[in-house]
């Protein structure tokens, strides 16, 4: 907290209802049995005053393992959730006045929806900046897992396992394992290999940006696995939007999908609301939204299809009224004026 006189502004955050998951911490862990979420999250918040509210995927069981030597309660829960198929939670807490009577910790399989709700720059947005960057670009990676456990009556030291000599062809044909346990994607090698800078042709087996990356796994088919998700991730550069929102629906929520169109920029992308702060007192609303996809043009390839039924639509016939005046039914002394005419008639025609 901060006291300004001067300014005349008192700044304080109020954390008190889960200063329990945020200051206390745990150690490593491993599981003796396949368990749920919902029993890792409670022993890890045991005597928090946090209990389990909704669990939407009870039934699934996971055996895990923790090997740091410390964590933040919350970063432990958060990091099961990862585990658990990249399970969502959300913290809820009732109170009573001024006092928390309850403070409830939900298991999500996702938080939120999609509300179909687009937003048109100059219109709800001021401008969407795209960025790119290959801070963390690689094109190859070398992994090394874990350490397996000696087994009964062995008494060499086991050594952490690498995929060295391990056999694999990528099914489509793009990703190469070599004898000595180095996943290569010659595909991004091909535009970006320093060898491209000298005008030179990038090589299949040479030029490659390697990454070292150690993980978990102890065995070479989940190390595998491993390198190949980081690697496609990594193979290619990171592109990041910006949004200045300028008017945000008041139905959208934390976790719920939204839309974007820049139509001037051909630019159409879905992104989710993770973050909401709102400043009461300077009537101030901030939004940061992720997890960004490219999205097809869809709301313009509809109005491309309005148009071609309506152009096909059967051409209606246009009538227009013909007005005359006469003195008696029989059309005498017909007149387009009305003065002292007794009988009016009219006649559409095309």
């Amino acid at each position: 907290s901060s006291h300004d006189p001067l300014a005349g502004e008192d700044t304080f955050t109020a954390e008190d209802a889960g200063i329990d998951l945020i200051n206390e911490t745990v150690g490593p862990y491993k599981a003796p049995q396949a368990m749920g979420i919902a029993d890792y999250i409670s022993l890890f918040t045991n005597d928090s005053g946090f209990e389990i509210g909704l669990n939407e995927i009870p039934n699934l069981k996971r055996t895990l393992e923790w090997t740091g030597e410390s964590d933040t309660t919350l970063n432990r829960i958060l990091s099961v959730a990862t585990q658990f198929d990249n399970a969502e939670l959300d913290f809820s807490f009732d109170v009573s006045g001024t006092t928390v009577v309850r403070r409830v910790i939900n298991i999500h399989k996702r938080i939120g929806a999609d509300r179909n709700i687009t937003l048109y720059v100059d219109k709800d947005i001021n401008k969407i900046v795209t960025s790119g960057s290959i801070y963390d670009l690689y094109t190859a990676i070398t992994p090394t897992g874990g350490t397996p456990e000696s087994k009964d009556g062995e008494t060499v030291d086991q050594h952490p396992i690498t995929l060295e000599g391990y056999q694999w062809t990528d099914p489509d044909g793009r990703y190469m394992l070599t004898k000595e346990g180095v996943l290569l994607d010659p595909v991004a090698n091909q535009t970006w290999s320093r060898l491209l800078a000298k005008g030179g042709a990038p090589s299949v087996n040479a030029a490659y940006i390697n990454r070292v990356v150690t993980y978990t796994a102890t065995s070479q088919a989940t190390l595998l696995q491993s390198a190949l998700s980081d690697l496609k991730t990594h193979n290619h550069e990171a592109v990041n939007y910006e949004t200045d929102i300028a008017v945000l629906p008041q139905n959208i929520n934390i976790g719920d999908t939204i839309h974007l169109a820049d139509e001037d920029e051909h630019l159409y992308l879905s992104a989710r609301l993770l973050e909401l702060k709102s400043s009461y007192s300077m009537d101030t609303h901030t939004a940061t939204l992720g997890d960004y996809l490219i999205e097809h043009d869809q709301v313009a390839a509809q109005y491309r299809q309005l148009a071609e039924q309506i152009k096909n639509l059967p051409k209606t016939i246009q009538y227009y009224p013909w007005i005359r005046y006469a003195d008696d039914d029989q059309g005498t002394n017909m007149s387009a004026l009305p003065a002292g005419k007794k009988y009016m008639a009219v006649v559409y025609s095309n």
